[in-house]
């Protein structure tokens, strides 16, 4: 009972958040942002229903039947939810400064990040019936569960971020041109300001650190790569902080992945893994540098998710 209340307790908080940034988009474009409001809403509606049924069923003990019946009302809204999400994002897109490019590329990345969290729930359900995790099953649960929370509430992100994008909004207009008048003068330059382009403002960089550090490296990838590995999370914390921080600070203020800068800090923290060993003898602590597909996944929705609260604690009305 307590982790299904902790597990959708950041759903609960982004489906507020986006009702309330589609409130504030409706001043601007009415349509998207009231269909938006309606989706969300929903979306909000439906968890508290699952919230309180699930508590219900719980609490009452059995009910196989009706658990099954309700997941299967709750994925056909789901679906319906989605299809009206995906509206939002490609409809009323006709006028002249609005563009499909990014919208699109952002609605792939939230697919990307479903699939993903569908797989790796697949991957730990294999893992449990081929006895390849020696953890708690409780501890297994709440990896799956919380995996599934990260994944979901990711795409989310990107489906919001999608919804707006691109739509021509005066606040969000690309450039602005300024012109002097003279005869030849110096005042007859134009300046051109053009927004820098990123995953994300200059502003939410610490946040992304933060979520990258804190739930990654102080929580998700000592526990996992720790339960892998046989290690413990006390022993995993150090090696998950260092993996994450490479991560962290491969990219810019902005968000954009600077692989010059990734390749020359895995080089050097091996190099020093490896003084370290020869130093001090082969037979030293256990050590990993959480990596790969999943891992930089992982590390990017942590990032994310540390966007999305900051951007919901602090918003400016």
């Amino acid at each position: 009972m307590f982790s299904t209340i902790i597990f959708n307790i950041p759903f609960f908080i982004f489906y507020f958040y986006a009702i309330s940034v589609s409130l504030e988009k409706r001043k601007v474009q009415q349509q998207p942002a009231t269909l938006s409001l309606i989706v969300f809403s929903a979306f909000l509606g439906k968890a508290v229903i699952v919230f309180i049924l699930v508590l219900l069923l719980q609490r009452g003990g059995g009910g196989e039947g009706a658990s099954k019946s309700l997941y299967q009302v709750m994925i056909a809204i789901h679906y319906v939810l989605m299809a009206l999400l995906m509206f939002c994002i490609f409809g009323w897109r006709k006028s002249e400064e609005a563009t499909y490019k990014r919208p699109i590329k952002l609605t792939v990345v939230g697919f990307v990040l479903i699939g993903v969290g569908i797989l790796f729930s697949i991957f730990f359900q294999r893992m449990f019936v081929d006895g390849g995790f020696n953890g708690d099953i409780k501890l297994f649960a709440g990896f799956n569960a919380f995996f599934s929370m990260i994944f979901g509430l990711g795409s989310l992100i990107f489906f919001l971020k999608a919804i707006f994008d691109s739509r021509g909004y005066p606040e969000a207009k690309p450039a602005v041109v300024t012109a002097g008048q003279g005869n030849g003068s110096s005042a007859d330059q134009i300046n051109v300001q053009v927004p820098l382009t990123g995953l994300f403002e200059e502003k939410d960089f610490i946040p992304y650190v933060v979520g990258i550090m804190g739930f990654g490296g102080l929580l998700i990838i000592p526990l996992l790569w720790g339960g892998f590995m046989g290690m413990g999370y006390e022993r995993s914390m150090f090696p998950a902080l260092l993996s994450c921080g490479i991560f962290a600070f491969s990219h810019d203020k902005r968000g954009n992945f600077l692989w010059g800068r990734f390749i020359f800090l895995s080089i050097y923290v091996f190099f020093m893994i490896m003084r370290t060993a020869a130093k001090y003898g082969g037979g030293g602590k256990p050590m990993f540098l959480a990596g790969g597909f999943l891992g930089y996944v992982v590390m990017f929705g942590c990032g994310w998710l540390g966007i999305a609260i900051n951007r919901f604690l602090f918003k400016k009305k």
